[in-house]
Parts: C-alpha cells; structure tokens; sequence
C-alpha cells in the first residue's frame, strides 16, 4: 500500500508540486459508483481538471403478460396480469462495467423481495450470459431469509463471463397465489444487485431498486329477482376460452350456498368469460349464459407501474372499479312460463317443434286427403 501525500474531501488538489500522480478515489458518490484510478502528469501546466470514469453496473428487471384467450404475449415489460394460480414469468438483466476487465474476481449478488401474493419457485431459476445457460457450480440460491424472498450469490462472474459486453440474466418463475391484492397497488416484485466496485482491493456497490408490479382482478355477482331484490339458491360457474382449443374451459369450480346472494371470483386477468348459471333457485327460470371479455391496460415502462384501465365489453353489462380491480353485475332470475330466447338454445327449440308442426299437419293431410278418395 501506499502512503498519500495529499488528500482532498472537496475533490480539490492545491500547492501541489508539479510531477507524476496517480489520483486513488477512495469514497464512490453513491452505492452504484465505482472506485477509480487516474495516471496524471502535471508538468509544466498550473490547473488541471480531471473528471473520472464511472463504471457502473446497469440493471433491469421485467416481467411479461400473457393473455390466455388470445394468446398474444407481450415482450419483457414492467408490469403484467394473471389469474391466482397462473405462473408467471420475471427476468433481471445485468450489463456488465466498462471496467470490468480491471477486476481479478468479480462478486455479485441479486436480492429479491417479493409481495405475499407471489411464492417464489427456487427450481426455475435459471442463470444465462449472452443467453447461454451457465452451470448451476457458478451460483447458489438462497431462500428462507428474514428480510427478502431469495438471494442469488455469483462469488465470480468472471468465471463465466469473460467480456465487458457480456450481459447476465436471471430468469424465473413465481406462482400468483391466494393472497394475492385486487386491483391496486398490485403484487410488486424488487430486486436490487450487490457487486464489486473497486478493482484494486475490496469494495462493495449497490444498484438502485427496480420494481415490476403483477395485477389481478374480481368479477362480482350479485343474484337479483325480478323486483331486483337479492335471491338466494343459486350458484355459478366461470369458463374461459382457452387459446390451444379455441373453446371455454372451467377456471373457477361453482360457487354455490343456500344463503348466498352474493358470489366472488377472485382472481382473473384480461381475457374471454362466460359465466354460467350452474345452479338455478327453486321456482326460477335459469338466468342466461353471460359472455364478456376483460380488457386492462397497465403501465409497460415506469418505475411505479399503476393500473390504468379497465374494461369490459359489452360495457354495459358490468360496473367498473379500477382501483379495487372489480367488474360487477347484476343477474336476474324470473318466475313463471318464458318463452325461449332469440338466438341459441331458443331458435333451435323453435325449429325443432316447428318441423315436428309441419310433419305432422303432412301427415294429416296425406291421410285425410285418403279418406276423402275413400268415401268417393
């Protein structure tokens, strides 16, 4: 080690002889700031200025949003919704120092703290540089800790990735679970990175937070009778069109009580719906099939991601609540004989006894019409 001769806090340098100096910066201006030398030959010159490199680490951490019905998926984004049991996909990028070259060990270590509403799935994790997967010998995982979800420790990234360009990422999955928050502020994940910031001996950075926000929502029913008060005795069933078959499959099994009035599906994200009156209140006609498309929009790009709009269509069928992430309707059951409903199950009844009407009067027609040449 050697000894200063002169040291400076204001980043000043007076009464200095002229000569060769090597400037050591031994305090960063921040936790993403790295320790930097400068070779400097004052002869013959009475002022110099001299601005240092900062090798930073740069970070990025996303998500990216799936939509079940359509199948449509959007690229690695800051924010993104599912259903409650869905996995879901996040991913956190590294560009390496400029300086990374000067480091003869390069230790990182990725932090992770997620929201209740999100279990986090240690056997996904899935380290890669330049998209190559790196052996799992390079890293450890840790969880059960007390202040964060799960740690992921490199004691040398140099072992892997060799070049300054090289660009490490980590990818991973994490179940959206029961206790997951409707609508907002949503199931944040953060991630920050601890890294080596001095070339020349020991020293620690930190990025900055990066934070990327999973939403969910509720539809609400409410059962009503022809007075719209609330009735009891039914129960309903949500379906969903499934991308692969282009056909609704079950996502919530029927949700029924003798005193319910009031039925919750709690947890669905964009889609295509069809709710279904699956049990019918004695001495009721059974209400019709409901089909509706959930359509929400969340920021893609901020640093705070919010969710900044919700819909359904038809959009008059349901009540919005943007911040609460619910959509709400009313269901109506009458009494009494209906005649069928235009359109579905209604028409073809119609068809049907229409043809059985017009076999028939042939039929009586055939045979009157052989009666009549009888009495001839």
């Amino acid at each position: 080690n050697l000894t200063a001769d002169f040291t400076t806090k204001d980043a000043k340098f007076e009464n200095v002889p002229q000569g060769y100096y090597l400037i050591a910066e031994t305090e960063t201006n921040g936790d993403n700031d790295t320790i930097s030398l400068v070779m400097l030959d004052t002869a013959a010159k009475e002022t110099i200025s001299v601005k240092t490199k900062e090798d930073i680490l740069i970070t990025d951490k996303k998500t990216k949003d799936i939509n079940d019905s359509t199948g449509e998926e959007s690229g690695w984004q800051d924010s993104s919704d599912y259903d409650i049991g869905d996995r879901v996909p996040f991913k956190f990028s590294v560009k390496l120092p400029s300086n990374y070259d000067a480091y003869n060990t390069y230790k990182m270590t990725f932090h992770d703290t997620e929201s209740k509403g999100l279990t986090f799935d240690k056997d996904s994790v899935v380290v890669k540089v330049n998209g190559k997967v790196v052996d799992t010998k390079f890293y450890t995982v840790q969880t059960n800790l007390t202040d964060e979800t799960f740690r992921i420790d490199v004691p040398d990234a140099k072992l892997f990735a060799t070049d300054k360009d090289d660009v490490i990422t980590v990818e991973y999955y994490s179940v959206l679970n029961d206790e997951a928050v409707i609508g907002q502020p949503g199931n944040p994940n953060k991630m920050y990175v601890t890294f080596s910031n001095n070339p020349y001996g020991e020293g620690e950075g930190r990025t900055t937070d990066d934070v990327v926000v999973v939403f969910t929502y509720k539809t609400i029913v409410n059962k009503v009778d022809g007075a719209g008060d609330p009735l009891k005795g039914a129960g309903f069933t949500l379906y969903k069109v499934d991308s692969k078959t282009n056909e609704y499959v079950k996502v919530s099994d029927e949700i029924k009580g003798e005193d319910l009035t009031t039925f919750i599906f709690k947890g669905i994200d964009d889609g295509k719906y069809k709710l279904v009156e699956t049990t019918v209140p004695t001495g009721y006609n059974q209400a019709a099939d409901i089909e509706f498309e959930v359509v929400a929009e969340h920021d893609a790009e901020s640093a705070d991601p919010k969710l900044t709009n919700l819909t359904v269509m038809p959009q008059d069928s349901f009540v919005i609540d943007i911040p609460q992430g619910s959509l709400t309707i009313d269901i109506e059951n009458l009494t009494g004989n209906e005649l069928p409903e235009t359109g579905g199950r209604g028409t073809t009844i119609f068809y049907i006894l229409g043809g059985v009407l017009i076999v028939a009067g042939g039929v009586f027609f055939i045979t009157r019409k052989k009666a009549d040449k009888e009495e001839e």
